[in-house]
């Protein structure tokens, strides 16, 4: 896998020569029902237009709420129709909710998502969740 920082999310790995890809950013949006179905809206608009340049579509698996390594969170997926490409966004609240965690996966495979579930399980809080980012995000 590759590293790399900056773009349209902060860090991403990925696989040249396979379909693996993660991302990971940090959203000043307030973790809220409604702001979470913005985001997932807006994610999945885009994969929408995208998708549809290749003249295909995309079809949602669904979500809810999810466990991860620095605690619960809510994801989403999609697939694009007759294939085995997904999509998907885990949104973990911080900072009291002011602002979430986010990591986003692309896969084509079974063995892909559990390289980028690995991946994405191997983050850990170090010193608490006082983040720095939270004087920002929750001045208080």
């Amino acid at each position: 896998m590759l590293g790399h920082v900056g773009g349209d999310v902060e860090f991403v790995i990925e696989r040249p020569d396979a379909l693996v890809r993660g991302g990971m950013s940090v959203s000043t949006r307030i973790t809220s029902d409604a702001e979470n179905e913005k985001t997932f809206g807006e994610v999945q608009a885009s994969f929408v237009r995208d998708v549809a340049e290749l003249s295909m579509r995309v079809e949602a698996l669904g979500g809810g709420p999810v466990t991860t390594a620095l605690g619960a969170g809510v994801e989403r997926a999609w697939r694009v129709a007759g294939t085995s490409v997904e999509l998907r966004l885990v949104l973990v609240p911080i900072c009291a909710g002011t602002g979430s965690i986010v990591f986003v996966q692309a896969y084509g495979d079974p063995y892909a998502r559990s390289v980028l579930d690995g991946w994405m399980d191997s983050f850990r809080w170090t010193n608490g969740r006082n983040l720095t980012a939270c004087d920002f995000l929750d001045p208080k």
